[in-house]
């Protein structure tokens, strides 16, 4: 598999706007604006989330009844998992099913892809393999992939 690096780090918490300012005030980091959307795992999942240009994102489900509510409400506010910048996430994918491990989502925007995995698979964290030729949301906001 062809790694480039770690991409992200998603931060699970209970409301992103909170949590965000700590990080703000604290650390001095800066955010995007919270945005509402959807992921689909094994259904169309809603997740709010902030994305700081250093690579960290903050997530807080928007429904109980959904992977990110369950992960908080069994785990509490904390990692969630990472995201790995790969260069060929379809040979990465791949390569991961030849070694048993299948993916239980994906989303893709244009040139932006994006395939999630079970904690369970990578000592308790979900991985999510990122492919993107593009510009990091982060750096031109996710508005300006869909163009």
């Amino acid at each position: 598999m062809d790694v480039i690096g770690v991409d992200r780090v998603f931060i699970m918490c209970e409301e992103v706007g909170e949590t965000t300012k700590k990080f703000e005030d604290l650390l001095g980091l800066s955010f995007s604006d919270v945005i509402e959307g959807q992921i689909e795992f094994d259904k169309s999942e809603d997740v709010s989330a902030s994305l700081s240009k250093s690579g960290l994102e903050i997530l807080a489900p928007r429904q109980e009844d959904s992977v990110y509510g369950r992960f908080l409400s069994e785990h509490g506010p904390g990692l969630f998992g990472i995201s790995v910048r790969v260069r060929d996430v379809d040979a990465a994918v791949e390569e991961l099913a030849d070694k048993g491990v299948e993916p239980i989502g994906r989303f893709e925007l244009n040139k932006f892809t994006e395939v999630f995995y079970e904690p369970d698979n990578f000592g308790g964290a979900y991985v999510v393999l990122t492919e993107y030729t593009t510009p990091h949301p982060a750096q031109v906001g996710w508005s300006n992939l869909s163009q």
